[in-house]
């Protein structure tokens, strides 16, 4: 895998580039989770375009300095890869933490953002940040649980109900081990959950009326509110709200085929408009 060194000697970003031609793409992952969350989406995607992938400050092979972290730090890492890669400009994708560094990429240069696509994420702000009590209970022992414990409580926080009981027995665990069976150190979850909690953008956002930008919202999400999707799509002029009443958090993989699709027609319209 290779690495792209920052400023600090001691940071170095683990990324992936799949595909070898079309517009570029940027998936941007959520909190504690790797960037090889992302790979029901690559090999659609990375077939008609270049799609990078990388881990953030805090997971899997990316190395960095914990401490206090601000979702602008994320965004200049995002900035730095496209400069890196050679990219004027690219569609960005984010879920759930993911989509808070999307939106401080594309406030902190919308020249470089040629689409964005927020799913399952908020505009910031103190409310924004409360998850329920029944999250909070599965965010918690997903966090202090280890092994198939740790994903058991993923599955509850993550997906709907009925995809839950849709799945042969031990299949969605058994997909996840590999991905999501190793808990990220504490201190790294620390550092990324200081970035989620001081973000706030929702007052700015109207600053992106005319980028083209998609809103995905699961219906079922107990993390992250599905109005929190709805204040979004009224604080960015222009934008696309587009729900899935049986989808979660996890929509991602839990309806990645539809997902796909969605993102695929969402990176053409715009590449019809701005070639």
């Amino acid at each position: 895998m290779p690495y792209l060194v920052r400023e600090d000697p001691e940071t170095r970003l683990a990324y992936q580039v799949a595909g070898t031609s079309g517009s570029p793409v940027v998936l941007l992952m959520g909190l504690g989770f790797p960037a090889t969350a992302w790979a029901p989406q690559l090999p659609a995607l990375s077939a008609a375009h270049r799609v990078l992938t990388f881990d953030n400050r805090g997971v899997g092979q990316t190395q960095a300095r914990r401490g206090s972290y601000r979702m602008e730090l994320f965004a200049d890492d995002v900035l730095a890869l496209l400069d890196h890669r050679g990219w004027a400009d690219a569609h960005l994708v984010g879920v759930s933490m993911g989509g808070m560094i999307a939106q401080a990429t594309a406030l902190r240069q919308p020249s470089r953002v040629r689409s964005l696509t927020l799913i399952c994420t908020h505009g910031g702000g103190f409310v924004a940040s409360l998850e329920s009590p029944r999250a909070l209970r599965w965010l918690l022992a997903a966090q202090l649980r280890r092994g198939d414990g740790r994903l058991n409580a993923l599955q509850h926080l993550l997906f709907s109900p009925g995809y839950r009981r849709s799945a042969a027995s031990g299949e969605l665990t058994r997909a996840m081990r590999p991905v999501l069976g190793r808990r990220p150190g504490t201190l790294s979850t620390l550092s990324q959950f200081h970035a989620v909690w001081r973000f706030a953008a929702h007052s700015r956002l109207h600053q992106l009326a005319g980028l083209p930008t998609l809103i995905v919202q699961g219906k079922k999400d107990i993390l992250i509110h599905p109005r929190q999707s709805e204040k979004l799509q009224r604080a960015i002029p222009g934008s696309h709200l587009v729900s899935f009443p049986q989808g979660a958090h996890g929509l991602t993989l839990e309806l990645a085929d539809s997902v796909n699709r969605l993102l695929l027609a969402h990176f053409a319209k715009t590449d019809r408009r701005h070639p």
